[in-house]
C-alpha cells in the first residue's frame, strides 16, 4: 500500500521496516515519528487490528482504602 503526499505531490509511505518504532508504541492517541514525520495514530485501519491492538486501550483503576487504627 503507497500513501501519497498531497502537499509534495509524491509517494509518501512504502511498506518498509522502522527501527524506531515498535509495537508497544503502537495504540490509540499515542505518537509516532516515521521518516521524518510525526504521525499520531487516530483509530485502527480495520477490524482485525482493532481487536489484535484494542487491548492496549483499555485502562483500569484500583482504588485501595488504608484504615488506621490508633490505639492509645
Amino acid at each position: 500500500m503507497v500513501q501519497y503526499d498531497l502537499r509534495n505531490n509524491r509517494s509518501f509511505l512504502r511498506r518498509s521496516k522502522v527501527d524506531n518504532v515498535h509495537l508497544c508504541d503502537l495504540f490509540l492517541g499515542s505518537s509516532v515519528s516515521v521518516l521524518g514525520r510525526q504521525l499520531t495514530l487516530v483509530d485502527y485501519a480495520n477490524e482485525f487490528t482493532r481487536k489484535r491492538l484494542g487491548y492496549k486501550t483499555e485502562r483500569s483503576v484500583y482504588v485501595q482504602f488504608v484504615t488506621f487504627v490508633v490505639s492509645q
